[in-house]
């Protein structure tokens, strides 16, 4: 990973599988805890608690942050970086290169308890969650695309299996949406997981 600056913003670029993607992230403080030297990243927020990644010790860990009383909360302690999290209801959720790829991590918050979501030796990396899903993009079919996670089932799903490249997934409710160039330019794709249907929105 590298931190790149670009006139007033910064960005911290990560290198997977050949391809580079940049996540904007902060250089300020939050209750005069960052400085300089400690650099948080990618917040994300539900309800009171915010999440993000922070450099406090020499490698990216995941932080939860309550907006009320002020408390942050260390949430991953590894070696490796874990990075992009997001947040929904009881479960953080973040990528991580822990074992030598990246792969997706979940929390469960009232149990404090980590698990790891992915096993594949690809990269899994972008996770999005809401209620009981969790989405991600996955290389491991020599392309992108994207996979969805059920919590209560421990249960893998691919969603798509275009060949080309289905990027930046998104969930909520009962609809994953991404952008994918199957077409032979960047759109954007909505995928029913009522009636197991995808299709291309039209804008």
């Amino acid at each position: 990973m590298d931190i790149k600056y670009y006139g007033i913003f910064i960005f911290l670029s990560v290198s997977v599988a050949g391809l580079i993607f940049f996540a904007p992230f902060t250089n300020g403080s939050l209750n005069d805890e960052l400085s300089t030297e400690k650099i948080g990243l990618n917040p994300r927020i539900f309800d009171e608690n915010m999440v993000f990644s922070g450099d406090f010790s020499g490698n990216f860990e995941i932080y939860k942050y309550n907006i009320y009383s002020a408390l942050k909360s260390k949430v991953s302690n590894n070696a490796g970086n874990q990075i992009n999290p997001a947040i929904n209801g009881d479960y953080i959720v973040w990528m991580d290169d822990r074992n030598g790829n990246w792969d997706i991590y979940k929390y469960y918050i009232p149990g404090n308890i980590e698990s790891r979501v992915t096993y594949d030796p690809s990269n899994q990396i972008n996770p999005a969650i809401d209620g009981d899903y969790i989405v991600w993009m996955d290389d491991r079919n020599g392309n992108w695309d994207i996979y969805r996670y059920s919590i209560p089932n421990n249960f893998e799903k691919r969603i798509t299996s275009d060949p080309s490249n289905q990027i930046n997934p998104a969930i909520s409710e009962d609809f994953i949406i991404w952008v994918d160039d199957r077409n032979g330019k960047y759109e954007i794709f909505r995928y029913d997981m009522r009636s197991d249907f995808e299709f291309k929105i039209s804008i």
